[in-house]
């Protein structure tokens, strides 16, 4: 804000001028400015006062006010850059023309009130637009001054036709302008004759060249002859008269609680209500502040005026806790209306529910990935015996698609002892099998045990297999027992099975080696009506970043899409960033102490549930007894004791 700059603009608004009760200040300005008015309307404001703009270059802010100065810069056509692009408006669009002005300002004489200025016409402009009469009304509402008022509007409409407008590029000469900066301009080709212009714009280009804004001003704009050109205004406002403020009738607040679809108190609120059947209501504006600190915390114009005439804020407020409550009435029209007093209100002790307002889990590491972790264990174990199975094939189809190969040396021994008796069957065989080619091995052993009885089946598989390859390093064994039984009135087979399974797997994918090893036992037992019974027990460890050492046993029961089921899991992720973990899956888990009965530890999903508890430390939202008569509210700080 360079001094000598602003210095020199107070003193022309300080500079004297004839006015309606002899000589004044030029510009001069009075107003009311609230705190939490935004510093660059207020400026604004004031800037009407004084017919002002306010220049910024590089973070320096000067003020121009009214007339314009003298040349800083004189230039003519031969100066300008002809290899660059010109632009020029000669005269407005209908539509940015005003050939009359009228004003609006705070009248001394009329206590205040907003006043309409004599306005401004005049009919040499209205010829020149077709005989019409444009009209701009303006609001001078930090002008209270009524001689002043109308030498702005008088400024105002002459310089408003001024609508000469240049943006033309300058050598690097002209980098001394500024917005705000007024230069003469001599040019043959526009008929100028040191014509004066102001700088709205410098935009200063990388070759160092300048491309200027101007438009054209002039300082007889700015001439006043008071005993001519003043108009002595009408006394008295000619501002609607508008009723006296409506005050809030029947205004009260009382403590209320909103409620959850189960009916459970859920969170304390405010209820208030006013009298009904008033004219020209559209809503009611209730504000709410707390009464320690009077800090607002619910302000709202959007509860709509309607039966039953009461409302239950829906608002963000402490239990047990005093506010202090107002309202007032929003007409449809803009008439005013006045605030109630404020009414004191206790809010009802409302607490948060566990699991349902907060949780009490807050800072168990990976609880929030506890359902997909417990989904990708449920996977993991129940599609072991599936895994199995689709090894076997593989290794199946790996050795028949080296025999349809022909490129592989192949020796087998198979041996079989059978007996049959009418539609009695006993039955061994053994095969093995071995595979060369090029880039495989394979060894593979058979064995089955089958005897049954009409339709009665029980048979027993063995299977040992290990494959060497480039790639991979495979060795597994399974055992499977099978019985099978058929019911003679239903037709329907009831089946067992029991599966044994040892397996160990290496292999290299694009230079990444993955060594997995596991063992799984798997029961299951099927009724002929459809109900299945199965329990799974897997172990497996497997190297590498994403690899793990894991434990699981699940006992499973249903049968329809109905199924119940019971499971633990031990799991070590090879990432230490993740917990190591035990799992239990139940829908009760209960542990006991040398076979006392009498103090258990239950979870049931609802809660944890124990009858004897020595605790050192206890971090808790709330404690009460299991009568509910006594409360210790932790978070707040409170105790409640009740009869």
């Amino acid at each position: 804000m360079p001094a000598a700059h602003w210095i020199g603009q107070i003193g022309k608004c300080r500079a004297l001028i004839d006015g309606p009760n002899g000589q004044e200040a030029t510009y001069r300005s009075g107003a009311e400015v609230g705190v939490n008015a935004a510093i660059q309307d207020a400026v604004n404001a004031i800037l009407t006062a004084c017919q002002g703009r306010l220049s910024e270059i590089g973070g320096t802010y000067k003020p121009y006010v009214g007339a314009p100065g003298n040349a800083v810069y004189q230039f003519s056509d031969s100066d300008i850059l002809s290899t660059e692009g010109q632009t020029f408006t000669p005269f407005f669009g209908l539509s940015d023309t005003i050939n009359g002005i009228s004003a609006s300002y705070p009248s001394i004489d009329d206590a205040w009130s907003m006043t309409e200025a004599p306005p401004v016409y005049d009919s040499g402009f209205e010829v020149e637009d077709g005989n019409r009469r444009l009209l701009s009304d303006v609001s001078l509402d930090f002008v209270p001054y009524k001689g002043q008022v109308q030498r702005l509007m008088q400024s105002a409409l002459k310089e408003a036709r001024r609508a000469r407008r240049h943006t033309i590029s300058m050598p690097p000469a002209f980098w001394m302008l500024e917005p705000g900066d007024v230069v003469a301009w001599a040019s043959a080709r526009n008929g100028y004759d040191a014509k004066l212009f102001r700088v709205d714009g410098v935009l200063d280009q990388p070759n160092l060249d300048v491309v200027l804004d101007l438009t054209e001003v002039d300082p007889t704009d700015y001439d006043w002859n008071q005993s001519t050109d003043y108009r002595v205004p009408v006394s008295g406002s000619i501002a609607t008269e508008r009723p006296p403020a409506q005050p809030m009738y029947g205004w009260q607040a009382v403590p209320a609680t909103i409620y959850d679809d189960a009916g459970r108190a859920r969170r304390p609120s405010i209820k208030v209500s006013c009298d009904a059947g008033q004219d020209d209501v559209q809503a009611v504006w209730v504000q709410v502040r707390l009464k320690s600190s009077q800090s607002v915390v619910f302000d709202s114009n959007a509860t709509a005026y309607a039966a039953p005439f009461e409302w239950i804020l829906n608002g963000v407020f402490l239990s047990a806790t005093t506010y202090q409550v107002r309202g007032k009435f929003v007409p449809y029209s803009a008439r005013a209306t006045d605030w109630s007093d404020w009414i004191d209100v206790t809010t009802p002790d409302v607490r948060f529910l566990a699991g349902a307002d907060y949780d009490p889990y807050e800072g168990v590491i990976g609880l929030d990935d506890l359902d997909e972790d417990l989904a990708d264990l449920q996977d993991w174990l129940g599609s072991g015996l599936r895994d199995v199975q689709t090894t076997i094939a593989e290794l199946d189809a790996r050795i028949a698609d080296l025999d349809l190969g022909g490129a592989v040396v192949r020796d087998q021994m198979r041996q079989q002892i059978k007996a049959t008796a009418d539609d009695v069957t006993a039955q061994w065989t053994l095969q093995a099998d071995a595979l060369a080619s090029a880039d495989t091995a394979i060894a593979n052993r058979v064995e089955t045990l089958t005897a049954s009885f009409a339709t009665q089946t029980a048979t027993f598989t063995s299977q040992i297999s290990s494959l060497a390859a480039a790639d991979t390093a495979l060795s597994s064994r399974v055992d499977t027992l099978t019985a099978t039984l058929t019911d003679t009135q239903t037709g329907l087979q009831a089946t067992a099975n029991a599966v044994s399974s040892l397996s160990t797997t290496v292999t290299n994918v694009d230079g990444k080696v993955t060594a997995v090893a596991t063992a799984l036992t798997s029961l299951s037992a099927a009724s002929s009506s459809g109900d299945v019974n199965s329990a799974n027990f897997q172990m497996a460890v497997m190297t590498g970043p994403s690899g793990y050492s894991r434990i699981g046993a699940q006992a499973r029961q249903g049968g329809a899409g109905n199924w119940r089921s019971a499971a633990w899991y031990l799991d070590v992720p090879n990432d230490a960033s993740l917990p190591t973990r035990f799992l239990v899956e139940a829908g009760q888990f209960i542990v006991v102490a040398g076979g006392n009965l009498n103090n258990p530890f239950v979870v049931d999903g609802t809660a944890v549930r124990m009858n004897v508890a020595n605790i050192g430390t206890v971090t808790a939202g709330v404690m009460q007894s299991s009568n509910g008569k006594m409360v210790i509210n932790l978070t707040a700080g409170t105790i409640v004791i009740s009869s």
